[in-house]
């Protein structure tokens, strides 16, 4: 059964015969090897292998360039008050204006609202509170989360904020709480906000505040959930990604190795792919060569007497 392979412009290159071929042959040591092409090998219009290669990989890095410029965060996409607020209870905020800054920002990049809270043990282990009309209700919260998200309940009326809440327990060890509204999962997962509270945590341990709450919110806003800015370039830039992909597919097609061999190769003449090509001995390097496709030794470079314009010449090599 023929076995071929596919290469550019309709051509096939295989090591068994097949309807149509032209038999090829190069050597390897001092022997014939034969292969079979629907092209002739000296035509270097079926050799593009450098240039398939070349202009594939510019198509897959254009490609997909485009398609990463073209993925944005996802934005949460509600109205609402979208106040940032600041409370320093404990004092050790070095910089607001960086803290707030870095609020705003992402803010810009994602919709969400961040707030942030210092507040100390004795605040959140008994919160007082003193209403206009002089009733004072105390709290007794079970943990600084507690206290976090009775706060969010006081300060928004909304579930688009995020609220982080910065205090220490009754041994006086920091202790943060997370509060994501409801909404945020439209830009956040559970699982990014979990990451998110983890690198403050990290960060907080080596940097100041205002700085660990730069790192770990500007990253968040880079892995937030991605969307299409424009669904159409996108589609574009992904068949220019398939089309470059399969320019280096036809490229490795027409790899260096059957490059190589057309390129070391010599047609044979014969009109029948499948028939039987005869093969000399060289009397002087005693190497082997096809017959009627030779003027010249292909090991030594002796010249044969063969004439490719005779169709009856001697087959004897001259000395």
């Amino acid at each position: 059964m023929s076995r071929h392979v596919s290469v550019n412009r309709g051509g096939s290159f295989s090591r068994r015969p097949f309807a149509g071929a032209n038999k090829n042959v190069y050597y390897k040591n001092g022997k014939p090897q034969y292969f079979y092409t629907s092209y002739d090998i000296k035509d270097t219009r079926y050799r593009p292998v450098l240039t398939a290669l070349i202009v594939g990989a510019i198509f897959v890095f254009a490609g997909i360039s485009l398609m990463n410029s073209l993925i944005v965060p996802t934005k949460l996409d509600k109205s609402y008050d979208n106040k940032i607020v600041i409370e320093d209870d404990l004092g050790i905020l070095e910089d607001e204006a960086k803290l707030k800054a870095t609020c705003e920002e992402f803010y810009d990049k994602t919709g969400v609202s961040l707030s942030v809270i210092t507040v100390s043990y004795e605040e959140w282990s008994e919160k007082v509170t003193h209403y206009d009309d002089g009733t004072v209700v105390t709290m007794q919260f079970d943990s600084p989360m507690s206290y976090a998200s009775e706060r969010y309940e006081e300060l928004f009326d909304d579930r688009c904020h995020i609220l982080v809440v910065y205090t220490t327990d009754a041994g006086n060890e920091p202790e943060l709480s997370f509060v994501p509204g409801a909404d945020t999962y439209a830009v956040f997962t559970g699982a990014r906000g979990f990451a998110i509270s983890s690198e403050l945590e990290y960060e907080m341990k080596r940097r100041s505040f205002e700085e660990a709450f730069e790192i770990a919110f500007t990253n968040a806003a880079k892995t937030a959930s991605i969307g299409i800015s424009d669904p159409g370039k996108f589609l574009g830039a992904a068949a220019m990604t398939v089309m470059g992909a399969y320019a280096i597919y036809i490229g490795l097609n027409l790899h260096p190795v059957r490059m190589a061999m057309c390129k070391k190769g010599y047609q044979v003449t014969t009109p029948d792919p499948f028939g039987y090509t005869k093969e000399l001995n060289c009397p002087s390097c005693g190497g082997i060569y096809a017959d009627k496709t030779h003027i010249t030794c292909p090991h030594c470079g002796v010249r044969t007497d063969y004439d490719p314009s005779s169709a009856s010449g001697s087959r004897q090599v001259f000395m």
